[in-house]
């Protein structure tokens, strides 16, 4: 199906069709799309020029293209990142896509960059054209591209946790075809939605939803992945501080030695374990997240947050899935930093010992 999209001429999107009975064309808001006379307001400062004021996509809803009830859809993400080209007919405008521009009814000539907030979308742009112009640097460059692209990655992996999947069986199968030429340009192999090499950074997903300490994930009915992976997880999953931000570097502190079999998408199973060696800690206190937050910065301009932490604890927990509390789990320090230490909350199964299931994060 990759093949399809990527070797096509032009893609046409029912964007806002509730299902493929939906068809292109419905009544829409014109409003955006008329052109408005404009009578310029001339500054009184001498040698001042004249400024030109655009509005926030998240406000006016127009511009750089809305999220559309296709994009709720995971099987569509692989579409979307191998089409060269594609028009969408949404419930506004109609918006055109390819590798060079980005452009609506609003603005036939291309939308302009600073015009909207939505970086996820960037980052989603950003990747498609990575993965369809496989990158041919060689020395520190690659390896530059390489810590880029995986960033990049874990990003387009949060937008499409959030997606719906009618059938559990295929959340990673739908994500196969990307897998395999992302793989190109990492030069790295795909293990159940982490990456080989980088898999001490992949293990440090967490649950989304930061307001709370009663996580809306749960464990998919159908398809049962291993805890240690985020496809384990029926929920919006973020990365926190992926790698390539300027905020924290962390270095590994959890030895890989090997894992069980690879996907196996016709039983719905994936590889039964991975074994590591590292430094398990007892409990550690962490108190329920605050609402207060901290902004933060990365490297391309996207704002971000962190939760404000309790001073006498200095540690928050992020449960998996509902009724695991910290004083529950054991925790695997996975990576660290000069200030933090990522943990993976983790309990013993009743299969054998030294072996342990995956419940949560810990950052301390």
């Amino acid at each position: 199906m990759a093949n399809i999209y990527q070797n096509c001429v032009l893609t046409i999107a029912a964007a806002d069709a509730v299902d493929s009975k939906g068809g292109l064309f419905r009544q829409r808001q014109r409003s955006g799309t008329h052109p408005v006379p404009f009578s310029p307001h001339i500054s009184p400062f001498k040698d001042s020029k004249l400024v030109f004021a655009f509005g926030d996509r998240q406000e006016t809803n127009d511009g750089l293209r809305c999220s559309s009830r296709l994009d709720t859809r995971g099987r569509v993400l692989q579409e979307q990142l191998f089409s060269p080209r594609t028009l969408d007919y949404s419930s506004q405008e109609l918006y055109w896509e390819c590798f060079t521009l980005t452009a609506s009814e609003s603005h036939p000539a291309g939308i302009p960059h600073d015009y909207d907030r939505n970086f996820e979308r960037r980052y989603f742009m950003e990747l498609k054209m990575k993965i369809a112009a496989i990158d041919k640097s060689s020395g520190k460059d690659r390896e530059e591209e390489k810590v880029r692209m995986h960033m990049l990655w874990q990003h387009v992996v949060g937008i499409y946790s959030k997606s719906e999947v009618s059938n559990e069986g295929d959340k990673l199968a739908a994500l196969a075809g990307a897998a395999s030429q992302a793989a190109k340009v990492l030069q790295d192999k795909f293990l159940a939605g982490l990456w080989v090499k980088s898999l001490w950074r992949d293990l440090r997903w967490r649950v989304e939803n930061v307001n709370s300490t009663t996580p809306l994930c749960s464990r998919p009915k159908e398809f049962k992945a291993q805890s240690w992976s985020w496809a384990s997880i029926k929920g919006p999953i973020t990365y926190g501080f992926p790698q390539g931000t300027g905020y924290v570097k962390y270095y590994p502190c959890v030895q890989i030695l090997g894992f069980g079999d690879e996907v196996d998408f016709e039983s719905n199973m994936i590889s039964k374990f991975i074994k590591v060696r590292g430094i398990i800690a007892p409990t550690l206190r962490a108190p329920p997240l605050k609402d207060e937050r901290i902004s933060t910065q990365d490297q391309v301009g996207q704002q971000k947050t962190r939760p404000q932490l309790d001073s006498n604890h200095g540690a928050y927990w992020k449960p998996d899935i509902a009724g695991i509390t910290h004083d529950d789990a054991q925790y695997l320090i996975v990576a660290a930093s000069h200030g933090w230490a990522v943990c993976l909350g983790i309990m013993p199964t009743k299969r054998k010992k030294d072996e342990f299931n995956r419940v949560g994060l810990q950052a301390t």
